[in-house]
Protein backbone atom coordinates (compact mmCIF):
# COMPACT_ATOMS: atom_id res chain seq x y z
CA UNK A 1 0.00 0.00 0.00
CA UNK A 2 1.92 3.07 1.26
CA UNK A 3 5.16 4.04 2.96
CA UNK A 4 4.67 7.00 5.31
CA UNK A 5 7.59 9.21 6.30
CA UNK A 6 8.40 12.81 7.23
CA UNK A 7 10.75 15.59 6.22
CA UNK A 8 14.41 15.23 7.25
CA UNK A 9 14.22 16.82 10.72
CA UNK A 10 10.58 16.55 11.83
CA UNK A 11 9.05 18.07 14.93
CA UNK A 12 7.43 15.82 17.55
CA UNK A 13 3.98 16.80 16.28
CA UNK A 14 4.82 15.72 12.72
CA UNK A 15 6.25 12.41 14.00
CA UNK A 16 3.04 11.81 15.98
CA UNK A 17 0.95 12.63 12.91
CA UNK A 18 2.91 10.10 10.82
CA UNK A 19 2.39 7.47 13.53
CA UNK A 20 -1.36 8.22 13.67
CA UNK A 21 -1.72 7.98 9.88
CA UNK A 22 0.16 4.69 9.67
CA UNK A 23 -2.02 3.22 12.43
CA UNK A 24 -5.27 3.78 10.50
CA UNK A 25 -4.21 3.02 6.92
CA UNK A 26 -4.11 -0.75 6.33
CA UNK A 27 -0.79 -2.30 5.28
CA UNK A 28 1.08 0.99 5.66
CA UNK A 29 4.65 1.19 6.93
CA UNK A 30 6.10 4.16 8.80
CA UNK A 31 9.78 4.85 8.19
CA UNK A 32 12.05 7.19 10.12
CA UNK A 33 13.50 9.42 7.41
CA UNK A 34 16.85 10.44 8.84
CA UNK A 35 19.21 11.21 5.95
CA UNK A 36 17.35 9.09 3.39
CA UNK A 37 16.85 10.62 -0.04
CA UNK A 38 13.77 10.09 -2.16
CA UNK A 39 15.66 7.38 -4.09
CA UNK A 40 16.38 5.55 -0.81
CA UNK A 41 12.69 5.73 0.10
CA UNK A 42 11.72 4.36 -3.33
CA UNK A 43 14.05 1.39 -2.85
CA UNK A 44 12.65 0.78 0.64
CA UNK A 45 9.07 0.89 -0.68
CA UNK A 46 10.00 -1.44 -3.54
CA UNK A 47 11.62 -3.95 -1.14
CA UNK A 48 8.46 -3.98 0.99
CA UNK A 49 6.14 -4.32 -2.01
CA UNK A 50 4.55 -0.90 -1.53
CA UNK A 51 3.16 1.15 -4.42
CA UNK A 52 3.00 4.63 -2.87
CA UNK A 53 5.10 6.96 -0.70
CA UNK A 54 3.69 9.80 1.44
CA UNK A 55 6.11 12.45 2.71
CA UNK A 56 4.74 14.75 5.40
CA UNK A 57 6.14 18.28 5.26
CA UNK A 58 5.97 20.85 8.02
CA UNK A 59 5.80 24.56 8.63
CA UNK A 60 6.57 26.01 12.05
CA UNK A 61 6.46 22.57 13.64
CA UNK A 62 3.02 21.60 12.30
CA UNK A 63 2.16 19.26 9.41
CA UNK A 64 1.53 21.45 6.34
CA UNK A 65 1.78 19.21 3.26
CA UNK A 66 1.57 15.58 2.25
CA UNK A 67 3.39 14.78 -0.99
CA UNK A 68 2.25 11.52 -2.56
CA UNK A 69 4.49 9.60 -4.96
CA UNK A 70 3.78 6.45 -6.97
CA UNK A 71 6.59 3.90 -7.14
CA UNK A 72 7.29 3.02 -10.78
CA UNK A 73 8.77 -0.47 -10.64
CA UNK A 74 8.49 -1.12 -14.38
CA UNK A 75 12.06 0.12 -14.81
CA UNK A 76 15.16 -0.71 -12.83
CA UNK A 77 16.10 0.90 -10.56
CA UNK A 78 12.55 1.88 -9.53
CA UNK A 79 11.68 5.57 -9.55
CA UNK A 80 9.11 7.86 -7.95
CA UNK A 81 6.46 9.79 -9.83
CA UNK A 82 4.87 12.65 -7.88
CA UNK A 83 1.11 12.36 -8.32
CA UNK A 84 -0.25 14.81 -5.77
CA UNK A 85 0.42 17.33 -3.03
CA UNK A 86 -2.16 17.86 -0.29
CA UNK A 87 -1.98 21.28 1.38
CA UNK A 88 -3.15 20.92 4.97
CA UNK A 89 -4.99 23.68 6.75
CA UNK A 90 -5.16 21.90 10.08
CA UNK A 91 -4.54 18.58 11.77
CA UNK A 92 -5.94 17.16 14.98
CA UNK A 93 -3.90 14.26 16.34
CA UNK A 94 -5.63 11.27 17.89
CA UNK A 95 -4.23 12.18 21.32
CA UNK A 96 -5.87 15.63 21.05
CA UNK A 97 -9.28 14.16 20.30
CA UNK A 98 -10.93 12.96 23.54
CA UNK A 99 -13.42 10.66 21.78
CA UNK A 100 -10.81 9.03 19.55
CA UNK A 101 -10.08 5.36 20.22
CA UNK A 102 -7.12 3.24 19.14
CA UNK A 103 -7.38 0.62 16.39
CA UNK A 104 -4.72 -2.04 15.88
CA UNK A 105 -3.70 -3.66 12.60
CA UNK A 106 -6.62 -2.70 10.37
CA UNK A 107 -6.93 -4.99 7.35
CA UNK A 108 -9.70 -3.40 5.29
CA UNK A 109 -10.83 0.10 4.39
CA UNK A 110 -13.67 1.94 2.71
CA UNK A 111 -13.63 5.50 1.37
CA UNK A 112 -16.93 7.39 1.68
CA UNK A 113 -17.19 10.44 -0.54
CA UNK A 114 -21.00 10.92 -0.78
CA UNK A 115 -20.73 14.48 0.55
CA UNK A 116 -18.23 15.61 -2.09
CA UNK A 117 -19.44 18.32 -4.47
CA UNK A 118 -16.25 19.92 -5.83
CA UNK A 119 -13.63 18.49 -8.16
CA UNK A 120 -11.01 18.88 -5.43
CA UNK A 121 -12.90 16.55 -3.09
CA UNK A 122 -13.44 13.99 -5.86
CA UNK A 123 -9.73 14.19 -6.77
CA UNK A 124 -8.83 13.44 -3.15
CA UNK A 125 -11.29 10.53 -3.15
CA UNK A 126 -9.65 9.14 -6.31
CA UNK A 127 -6.21 9.37 -4.71
CA UNK A 128 -7.39 7.60 -1.54
CA UNK A 129 -9.19 4.92 -3.56
CA UNK A 130 -6.10 4.20 -5.65
CA UNK A 131 -3.87 3.99 -2.54
CA UNK A 132 -6.26 1.74 -0.60
CA UNK A 133 -7.65 -0.32 -3.50
CA UNK A 134 -5.99 -3.56 -2.37
CA UNK A 135 -7.64 -3.39 1.06
CA UNK A 136 -11.12 -2.28 -0.05
CA UNK A 137 -14.06 -4.00 1.67
CA UNK A 138 -17.79 -3.46 2.16
CA UNK A 139 -17.38 -4.39 5.86
CA UNK A 140 -14.22 -2.41 6.62
CA UNK A 141 -12.12 -2.12 9.75
CA UNK A 142 -11.53 1.56 8.89
CA UNK A 143 -13.88 3.97 7.13
CA UNK A 144 -12.40 7.15 5.64
CA UNK A 145 -15.10 9.83 5.42
CA UNK A 146 -14.67 12.95 3.28
CA UNK A 147 -16.86 15.90 4.25
CA UNK A 148 -16.86 19.18 2.45
CA UNK A 149 -17.30 22.67 3.86
CA UNK A 150 -14.86 25.51 3.21
CA UNK A 151 -12.17 22.81 3.31
CA UNK A 152 -12.23 19.06 2.73
CA UNK A 153 -12.36 17.34 6.12
CA UNK A 154 -11.00 13.80 6.35
CA UNK A 155 -12.15 11.70 9.32
CA UNK A 156 -11.35 8.08 10.15
CA UNK A 157 -13.95 5.80 11.79
CA UNK A 158 -13.75 2.26 13.15
CA UNK A 159 -16.11 -0.57 12.20
CA UNK A 160 -18.17 0.36 15.29
CA UNK A 161 -18.42 3.97 14.03
CA UNK A 162 -16.10 5.45 16.67
CA UNK A 163 -13.69 8.16 15.57
CA UNK A 164 -10.13 6.88 15.29
CA UNK A 165 -6.82 8.37 14.26
CA UNK A 166 -6.16 11.95 13.20
CA UNK A 167 -8.55 14.47 11.66
CA UNK A 168 -7.31 16.36 8.60
CA UNK A 169 -8.47 19.61 7.09
CA UNK A 170 -7.25 19.88 3.51
CA UNK A 171 -7.13 23.32 1.89
CA UNK A 172 -6.01 22.26 -1.62
CA UNK A 173 -5.31 19.17 -3.66
CA UNK A 174 -2.65 19.69 -6.34
CA UNK A 175 -2.50 16.99 -9.03
CA UNK A 176 0.50 16.38 -11.27
CA UNK A 177 0.38 14.74 -14.69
Amino acid sequence: MILITTSHRPSQRVRSFAKDLSSVIPYSIRVTRGKKTLEDLVIEAYKNGLSYIAIIGERRGNPSTIEIYKVDSSIMPPSAIRISTLLLSGVRLSRENPESIRVYNPRSVKVEYDQCVTDECFALADILLSITSKAFSRQPDVKIALEESEYVDVEFYSSTNHRIGPSLRIARVILYK
